[in-house]
């Protein structure tokens, strides 16, 4: 019983982590980067990731709402 609970709780984590996954290739996509390599991406999200300035964050954040409010939350 107690290994049916850690599979099942396994499973639910498994089944979360990928539609996360899944969510944030939605992102990509809509930011019109799905043609981009993997090196180039994950150069870009170190890049966003060293940024401390709040209002860089603000107007990104500003303008992603604004992408997902246009097509109707498509990523969420």
């Amino acid at each position: 019983m107690i290994q049916d609970g850690k599979r099942r709780s396994a499973k639910e984590e498994r089944k979360a982590r990928a539609h996360r996954l899944i969510q944030q290739g939605v992102l990509f996509d809509l930011a019109g980067l799905a043609h981009r390599g993997r090196g180039e991406l994950l150069g870009l999200l170190l890049a966003a990731a060293k940024t401390d300035d709040p209002n860089r964050w603000a107007h990104w954040k500003e303008a992603g709402e604004a992408l997902l409010a246009e097509k109707g939350d498509a990523a969420g």
